[in-house]
């Protein structure tokens, strides 16, 4: 896998993620990963 696509966790999504958000589309593993490489500087604003 490359720099651009870490390694993903193969699973399923725990119920307690899913009662809280249920359109949730990766466990948490996944998408603290994911929130990690694709973050940005937040965009200045008025």
């Amino acid at each position: 896998m490359g720099a651009n696509n870490p390694p993903v966790q193969d699973g399923d999504i725990d119920y307690e993620r899913l009662a809280a958000f249920p359109a949730a589309a990766r466990c948490v593993v996944c998408q603290r990963q994911r929130e990690t490489v694709y973050a940005h500087e937040a965009t200045p604003r008025l």
